[in-house]
């Protein structure tokens, strides 16, 4: 699975859109692509460009200076160079 920025960024700012495919909000589903992934039922494959499109977006940032779970969930869900 090669999840883009948009999962990342849904889960981290906890987007309360609606995904049309599950009709949840768009963080549900995106933690729940996460977890098939940590559960080994996927394997994840992604660009270094997606931990640079998450970590320049706005509300990323806010959320990650406020917040340690954010900054902990970007540690460990985010690719790496």
């Amino acid at each position: 699975m090669y999840p883009d920025a948009n999962v990342y960024l849904d889960l981290i700012t906890r987007s309360e859109d609606i995904n049309k495919g599950t009709g949840e909000e768009r963080w549900r589903s995106a933690a729940a692509v996460f977890e098939g992934i940590f559960a080994r039922e996927v394997e994840m494959v992604a660009s270094p460009l997606v931990e640079v499109e998450v970590l320049c977006n706005g509300n990323a940032r806010l959320r990650r200076e406020r917040s340690e779970k954010v900054r902990e969930l970007l540690r460990t869900r985010l690719p790496t160079g």
